[in-house]
């Protein structure tokens, strides 16, 4: 005989089933939408200003897909033929940052190293057209590093690494291909993975690393990487916490130099840090200028325009980080 308490379960179990279903529609969907949008919510560029590149010179070049690409070089002040220092900084910003932003601390860098600075720019970033993809940007990266050596002179041993947030993953990634002078790795995540994890957290952080297509990973990276590593973190960075820095340097085979600065915070580092930052800056440079000086003065001033065809195979696999 089936009573009103039977019923009452019944249905109980039944209405359990239904939000239940609900609820794994709901994750299926959110989880196809994670796929489907990675780059995106990675990828984000900021609004591209009138004006770029003030008093830099800009460096216009393609990727070896035919990407339309650009930079800013900086040089430092009174640079000529017979006391420009051979090695240039390439620098690589974060997912929503642009290469104009950093100018002005390119220029300081310029003037208290001596080396000269070429601020790379994205895809999709900058007025550039093309949509920022994990392999976009690595083509990107390598037709900066290119262009350094074919219009300047300057091979990759000779190119420091400097990069900040999101760009540590691409400096790294490309350092794993090419030997360069050293890595100097500014608000490092540790993986683009570990970022997306810790802004979405469970259930949705346990498939992450099952979709992701951005297999950008400082801290596996540095562990094959020959040349030194140093790093510079926050204490109140709350996009790329100070322990992805120290456990990026810590995995690092060749250490360079690591500081941490109690104030930073993820785009703050060299105003806080003051003193204590640039003499880390400095110190990481230490030693890059070997060889006989030489000019990196673009052979036309203003704009240069270069293409470049070097062929890679590049692998795939993946979101979110505020530069």
């Amino acid at each position: 005989m089936v009573t009103r308490t039977h019923l009452s379960r019944f249905s109980a179990l039944r209405s359990l089933r239904r939000i239940t279903i609900a609820l794994a529609i709901v994750f299926v969907a959110a989880v196809g939408l994670l796929w489907l949008l990675q780059e995106r919510l990675v990828f984000v560029p900021p609004p591209t200003p009138n004006q770029q590149g003030r008093g830099a010179t800009r460096v216009e070049f393609n990727a070896t897909d035919g990407q339309p690409l650009f930079g800013f070089l900086i040089t430092p002040a009174g640079a000529d033929s017979t006391n420009s220092p051979t090695g240039i900084i390439l620098h690589f910003h974060g997912n929503g940052d642009l290469a104009d932003s950093w100018l002005d601390w390119a220029e300081e860098v310029a003037q208290r190293t001596g080396l000269s600075v070429f601020l790379a720019e994205y895809r999709g970033y900058g007025g550039l057209p093309g949509r920022p993809t994990f392999e976009g940007l690595m083509r990107d990266a390598r037709a900066a590093l290119s262009v350094l050596d074919t219009e300047f002179g300057t091979d990759p041993s000779e190119v420091v690494l400097y990069a900040h947030s999101l760009g540590t993953g691409v400096a790294t990634h490309l350092a794993l291909e090419h030997t360069v002078r050293a890595l100097v790795l500014e608000a490092p995540i540790t993986s683009v993975v570990d970022v997306a994890r810790r802004n979405l957290g469970p259930p949705l952080s346990w498939v992450v690393p099952l979709i992701s297509r951005i297999p950008l990973a400082p801290v596996e990276a540095v562990r094959s990487i020959h040349v030194p590593v140093s790093v510079v973190s926050g204490e109140r960075d709350d996009v790329a916490p100070s322990w992805m820095g120290r456990e990026v340097f810590d995995a690092a085979i060749q250490k360079g130099d690591f500081l941490l600065i109690p104030q930073g915070e993820h785009g703050n580092l060299s105003t806080v840090g003051g003193d204590q930052y640039w003499e880390f800056v400095e110190k990481a440079l230490n030693g890059t200028k070997g060889g006989e000086p030489r000019s990196i003065t673009p052979r036309s001033g203003g704009t240069i325009k270069l293409s470049y065809e070097i062929g890679w195979h590049v692998a795939s696999s993946w979101l979110a980080i505020s530069a």
